[in-house]
């Protein structure tokens, strides 16, 4: 009866384990893709300290600019020592951290700049990298409330079993107790 109970402990662990290892795996995408684009290349690049995250908008303010060759008619000079305003779709700002250096690549829409992501498991996204060039991590993992969520679900189990072993221990005490007074 030991023996199976022992068993099934370890059957536990190993699923446990197994859980747990899952949760913590993240998948990723090989590179190597060719990229295709039809759209015009950017209106201003600069690099920049983030100030402000406010909506789908991040202000920045300009360190460096790097001029561009054939910058669309009616596009606003960037400048060192400005600030500016960027628009991301699909609530990509969410993954920038103000104060942090950013190389950014922004589209001038007529009215506003705009400018994406560019992620480490898409080699086609582009728009606004790391100062240093580095793509911006942005997997479930880097995310602080997804990691924080991760990592509960890791600790249930183990809690789970401390307790299930601590059942089964007291269980097996009292039947060896109750099997002695017989």
């Amino acid at each position: 009866m030991i023996g199976r109970m022992a068993r099934r402990r370890a059957t536990y662990l190993v699923l446990a384990g197994s859980g747990c290892l899952l949760l913590s795996t993240a998948a990723t995408s090989c590179g190597g893709v060719t990229c295709e684009t039809t759209a015009a290349g950017p209106a201003a690049t600069f690099v920049g300290r983030l100030v402000a995250l406010q909506g789908p908008t991040a202000t920045f303010a300009i360190e460096t600019t790097t001029p561009l060759s054939g910058r669309p008619t009616g596009t606003p000079v960037l400048v060192a020592g400005q600030t500016v305003a960027v628009r991301y779709a699909n609530d990509e700002q969410r993954f920038l951290r103000v104060d942090g250096r950013y190389q950014v690549a922004v589209w001038w829409d007529g009215a506003h700049f705009s400018s994406g992501v560019h992620t480490a498991d898409d080699p086609c996204s582009g728009g606004t990298d790391h100062a240093d060039g580095t793509a911006i991590d942005t997997s479930l993992w880097s995310r602080q409330s997804a990691r924080r969520v991760l990592v509960a679900l890791a600790i249930v189990p183990v809690v789970i079993l401390a307790l299930l072993a601590v059942w089964l221990r007291h269980r097996h005490h009292r039947k060896a107790r109750d099997s002695v007074g017989s």
